[in-house]
């Protein structure tokens, strides 16, 4: 009886937080400069089959990966030339899906966490709800930024690792970071949890972090596949250490 209770009120708060989501990707806006740029790589990947990005890069391909098959699955069509084609404002919807439904989903992820980390469904509800409601989560979940699967994905890994499930964990967060970088600084989170809950032992440290490090070398092997002047890893240090973004024949042309 708990359990249906609390799932009445976690569907309550996940339809409230997927309204407010679904009114923030109706508005009329057009793209910022860094979504333009993720979803023009996606298009070209879903309609002319660029699908190793021939393009600079300098973040791992997941999100915008997501953002292709997002735009292939949805919006890509046959225009009156017999050639695929993809109207624009349909892409813009089709880029920004991914990070709709990772947005939507983090509602249920950071109840679930709350619940099972404190043992209180009233907790995990408060935490589903004032995820639903928060500003900044129901705005970026209206882009095609590629920061809500990652965050998705590593809360995925976080309530895997208040499991034990450390095997799982790996995977999220592997996941996370092949989505944005920025998603490895959820391992020390993961481990925190680990041991606020019992003891993590070397064997759970593996599990949780072979797998991003196995992430690591597959993006990288990727990457090299793509025979591109500048690595993604070389043009992520420039775009974010200030004073190396001259050093790269990419960055000189800016």
């Amino acid at each position: 009886m708990r359990f249906r209770r609390w799932l009445l009120w976690m569907t309550l708060i996940l339809l409230i937080g997927a309204g407010l989501r679904i009114h923030a990707i109706a508005a009329d806006r057009r793209f910022h400069s860094d979504e333009a740029l993720f979803a023009s790589i996606a298009r070209r990947a879903a309609v002319n089959g660029e699908w190793m990005f021939p393009d600079e890069l300098d973040k791992p391909p997941l999100a915008l990966y997501l953002q292709a098959f997002s735009m292939a699955f949805t919006g890509v069509q046959v225009n009156t030339a017999n050639v695929l084609d993809q109207p624009y404002r349909q892409g813009e919807l089709a880029a920004r899906l991914p990070a709709l439904l990772a947005g939507i989903l983090q509602i249920a992820l950071a109840g679930a966490l709350a619940r099972r980390l404190f043992e209180n469904t009233a907790v995990g509800l408060v935490s589903a709800f004032l995820m639903a409601l928060s500003p900044l989560a129901i705005g970026f979940s209206a882009t095609a930024f590629t920061d809500m699967p990652m965050l998705a994905f590593a809360l995925a890994g976080l309530y895997a690792s208040v499991c034990g499930r450390w095997g799982w964990a790996g995977l999220w967060m592997a996941l996370a970071f092949a989505a944005k970088p920025q998603g490895i600084i959820f391992i020390p989170l993961a481990l925190l949890i680990g041991v606020s809950v019992g003891r993590v032992t070397l064997r759970q440290f593996f599990a949780l972090c072979l797998p991003v490090a196995l992430a690591f070398g597959l993006i990288t092997l990727w990457d090299a596949a793509r025979g591109l002047s500048d690595s993604l890893w070389s043009l992520a240090l420039a775009h974010n250490t200030p004073g190396t973004a001259d050093d790269l024949s990419f960055a000189r042309g800016y």
